[in-house]
Parts: structure tokens; sequence; C-alpha cells
């Protein structure tokens, strides 16, 4: 094997390893919303079904929508509200009509993102 081919198969096991090690960058972070490089995006994860959007941080508030698996969302801010797993951070979604879309942060792919956005 040449220099060169044992160089490029050392730097992909070392890829490999940190990824298994160390996770996807994009499970640790929210990114850039690719409509609004100034909002803050994350991906609707761990559910079956719909994710129910609600009218304020709680599982009793009202269901204003339903979100499925995998949707980007923008995040607006975040608070604390009823506890989902055992987790209480909540996140006010964008809405350009106004009405207030809360989602668990639970749910979505964004990391730590009282780090990330504002508090509400």
């Amino acid at each position: 094997m040449s220099r060169r081919s044992v160089l490029f198969v050392s730097a992909v096991v070392a890829a490999l390893c940190s990824t298994l090690l160390f996770g996807s960058p994009a499970s640790a972070a929210t990114e850039p919303c690719w409509w609004d490089s100034g909002a803050r995006c994350a991906k609707i994860i761990g559910v079956s079904g719909n994710l129910n959007v609600r009218s304020a941080p709680s599982t009793g508030a009202s269901i204003v929508d339903t979100l499925p698996n995998g949707t980007i969302v923008q995040m607006d801010c975040w608070t604390t509200g009823t506890s989902v797993f055992g987790y209480n951070i909540w996140v006010l979604l964008y809405s350009p009509i106004g009405s207030p879309r809360y989602v668990s942060d639970y749910y979505l792919d964004s990391g730590h993102v009282q780090s990330f956005i504002d508090h509400c």
C-alpha cells in the first residue's frame, strides 16, 4: 500500500472514530436557518407521528398545530414549562401571524438551546 493510501485510510478511520466518540456536530447545537442566516433552526426528532404545537409551554395548553418528525423549525426564544420526560425547556417557534406556538425542546435536535437563543 502506498504512503498516500495509508494516510487516506488513517484520516477516514480517525474521522469515523471521532464521530462515534463525540457524536455528530449537528446534534450538538442549533444551526442558522437557510432562509434567514440570523435566525436559529432545529429539527424535530424522536416523534412517532406528529409533534403537537401548543399555545403555551404546557402539555395541557391547546394544540394549535402539528408538525411531522424531521420538520425544520425556526426558534425565537426559550422558556420553562411543563416537564416532558424530566425536561422542562420549551421553545417559542417563529410565527408570521403572531400567535404563540410552543414545542418542548425535548423533541428538537437543538442541543443546549439556552446557549444559543434568548430567554423569552
